[in-house]
Formats: C-alpha cells, sequence, structure tokens
C-alpha cells in the first residue's frame, strides 16, 4: 500500500473516531426528547393550549390554578366562574391530561412573567419538576 493511500485509511479512521465520540456525548443529552413519547407530548401540549384558548375565548379568561386543566373538560364551580363555559373544550377525558408516561401535565395560571395568560408543560420520563426532561412548549 502506498504511504498517501495509507494515510487516508488513517484520517478516515480517525474521522469515524470523532464522529464516534461527538455522537456518544451528544445522544444522552437529548434523553426523551426523540421518538414518539416526545413527539405525543408535542402534540398534546399544542390540543391543550388550542383548548386553553377556546375556553379563554368564551369566558374572558384562563381557568385558574386551582380550577386547572379539568376546567376544559368539566365546568368548574370552585373560584371565579366561568362567564359561558360551553365544553367541553378537549376530547380524551381525563386521559387526554396525562403525557406519555402517565403524569399529569402541569398548569398554573396566571404564568410565571405577567404577560404570561399560564404556564404549561410536562414532567417529561422522571416525573419531577425543574429537570433537564420536562418538556415545555
Amino acid at each position: 500500500m502506498s504511504q498517501s493511500r495509507a494515510s487516508w485509511w488513517v484520517e478516515a479512521l480517525i474521522g469515524l473516531l470523532v464522529l464516534w465520540v461527538v455522537g456518544a456525548l451528544l445522544i444522552p443529552r437529548m434523553g426523551g426528547r426523540i421518538g414518539p413519547q416526545f413527539a405525543k407530548v408535542k402534540s398534546d401540549l399544542f390540543s391543550i393550549r388550542s383548548a386553553l384558548d377556546a375556553y379563554k375565548a368564551q369566558n374572558g379568561d384562563y381557568p385558574s390554578t386551582a380550577q386547572g386543566l379539568e376546567a376544559l373538560l368539566r365546568q368548574p364551580f370552585q373560584g371565579k366562574p366561568p362567564m359561558s363555559w360551553k365544553g367541553p373544550y378537549l376530547t380524551g377525558g381525563e386521559t387526554s391530561l396525562l403525557d406519555p408516561w402517565k403524569h399529569a401535565f402541569v398548569y398554573r395560571s396566571p404564568g410565571a412573567t405577567p404577560n404570561a395568560g399560564y404556564l404549561l408543560f410536562s414532567l417529561g420520563p422522571d416525573g419531577l419538576p425543574e429537570t433537564d426532561d420536562d418538556i415545555v412548549q
């Protein structure tokens, strides 16, 4: 084998080794963010956000934290009563309020900032708040 051909193989092997190391470092950081469960969470969050917007359009405000996401399924009777509840605003019953790991979606209203109407997210696979696998859309 010629010198240039041998050096080409060495360079190719080093390149593959670098790609393997980078992949080994990045893939675990993505954790639960790939695959069908993550896609389902994104879809569920979109559906819940749409239902919350419909609720607000008919009732003047989002459900309170105490009323929770259940206000999208049944008329709430605690706190400020809705002006014109015409739900349910979300189909799928109680299971529509659970992420793929069977944890309830976290909902708080008002949100974390004055302009945020609400905060909505999934606790992710570990089910613990304020960890790297929480999924906020």
